[in-house]
């Protein structure tokens, strides 16, 4: 695959043909994609993870919650802006140092995306605070950890999302679930 492809084709290489193409049109192109569904969000109970929750503006718990997503493309570099019912989050990814990084607020995480017996897996195990130029390593035990994975639906229409939040102190932090219907492609 070349850079022509988008981010996630780039990284996976040859892989990405092993992942159905309802998942490949939305996650490994290189156009903008918008998609839209609904959501279970789940949050811990434990008072300090939901309150380290809050102050990371996750989304509240939630059962058939309305939920968008629109990845706009520019080569290497995607915008991620998702929408949990009113609830915005922006995150940008790229290459950096021939790695994938996405990046929210002063946030950085090294993703490790890969193919997993036709499913694709995202997970962060490294993160970083950005401020301008600079990047500061965050400790081990305070990165988030993400653990996605997206296959196709039942039917093949659609992406079946599943992601865990969580820390390596305070446990899970947030979990959401559900199917992406792809509304365009430009």
């Amino acid at each position: 695959m070349r850079d022509a492809d988008g981010l996630y084709a780039f990284v996976l290489g040859d892989a990405a043909r092993q992942i159905a193409d309802v998942v490949r049109s939305f996650h490994a192109s290189s156009e903008t994609v918008s998609g839209y569904g609904r959501f279970t969000i789940t949050r811990p109970r434990r008072r300090i993870s939901r309150l380290v929750g809050t102050l990371l503006r996750f989304p509240t718990d939630g059962i058939d919650v309305p939920v968008s997503l629109v990845i706009e493309r520019h080569g290497l570099h995607e915008t991620w802006r998702r929408r949990f019912g009113r609830r915005a989050c922006v995150s940008r990814q790229r290459l950096a140092n021939d790695r994938p990084v996405e990046r929210v607020g002063p946030i950085e995480l090294e993703l490790d995306i890969r193919v997993d017996h036709g499913t694709l897996v995202i997970e962060s195990h490294h993160a970083r605070i950005a401020l301008g130029p600079v990047r500061f390593p965050v400790p081990r035990s305070l990165t988030p950890l993400i653990h996605a994975e997206v296959r196709a639906s039942a039917d093949g229409l659609r992406n079946r999302v599943t992601v865990r939040i969580s820390s390596r102190i305070l446990g899970p932090l947030l979990a959401y679930e559900g199917e992406l219907t792809e509304t365009s492609h430009r």
